[in-house]
């Protein structure tokens, strides 16, 4: 098994044994100073299980499982979380969401980011944005010109 890719699916919990987040990758540390830096629910947590398999679809389908039967606070993937999230179900206490302009679907707001964000990363959505951006610059340089 040396040489061979591991991934695991992690669960972090909160001080009351809350689950707060399930999730699988398959580069470890990275994955976890991505949300040291961008999960709204990092500083909450204080313990974390971890379960490793040998091939990407195992690991995805039992992080599917644990999503659907655990019911983690801040997992808005899932189906139906983002209707709950708009309709005040869930409690958001710690969650900030915004809404991209452009496919109209909810994120939560990365920390340290202020309420400015409006367009999600999906490719889609940043090629129009750039755009949009490369528009008005154009614009703006004729009106100089003229």
């Amino acid at each position: 098994m040396a040489g061979e890719k591991i991934y695991t699916v992690y669960r972090y919990y909160d001080s009351d044994d809350r689950l707060l987040y399930v999730g699988v990758t398959g580069e470890d540390l990275q994955r976890s100073h991505a949300h040291r830096r961008t999960a709204l629910w990092w500083s909450l947590a204080v313990s974390a299980k971890f379960e490793h398999f040998g091939t990407y679809d195992q690991a995805y389908a039992h992080e599917q499982l644990l999503i659907r039967t655990l019911n983690p606070i801040y997992n808005v993937a899932r189906p139906g979380r983002r209707a709950a999230l708009r309709a005040g179900a869930v409690k958001t206490r710690w969650l900030r969401t915004y809404t991209c302009r452009y496919c109209q679907r909810e994120y939560p707001q990365p920390r340290g980011i202020g309420k400015h964000r409006t367009v999600c990363k999906a490719d889609r959505c940043q090629r129009r944005m750039q755009a949009e951006w490369r528009t008005r610059q154009r614009e703006r340089r004729s009106n100089i010109k003229t």
